[in-house]
């Protein structure tokens, strides 16, 4: 999938933060105790290419890359708000195809 562009990306933000205000202004609406919002992002191209991009995403953010499972992965929390960088093998994502159908 490609990348956003100026505008999709500044509508995600501007509702990220509608929610946080909407949250904020009403205190009785309930949150679950294990509620979390992650936001990730999936490189495109071949699995080590896609690697790469996991590497040099986690080099700009200061954070470790490494495998979750199958995926390699990093990212940057805050508190329960999650930023990810997610590579999906191609083998796992063509299980994950053929599993569906």
């Amino acid at each position: 999938m490609p990348d956003a562009g100026t505008v999709e990306r500044r509508e995600l933000v501007e509702g990220l933060r509608a929610l946080a205000r909407f949250l904020e202004a009403d205190p009785r609406l309930p949150v679950g105790q294990a509620a979390r919002v992650e936001l990730s992002y999936f490189p495109e191209g071949c699995d080590g290419r896609q690697e790469d991009e996991v590497d040099r995403w986690a080099r700009r953010m200061g954070t470790p890359a490494g495998w979750e499972g199958a995926l390699f992965v990093t990212e940057k929390r805050f508190g329960r708000v999650a930023y990810r960088v997610v590579s999906i093998p191609r083998a796992v994502g063509e299980r994950e195809r053929s599993d569906v159908w």
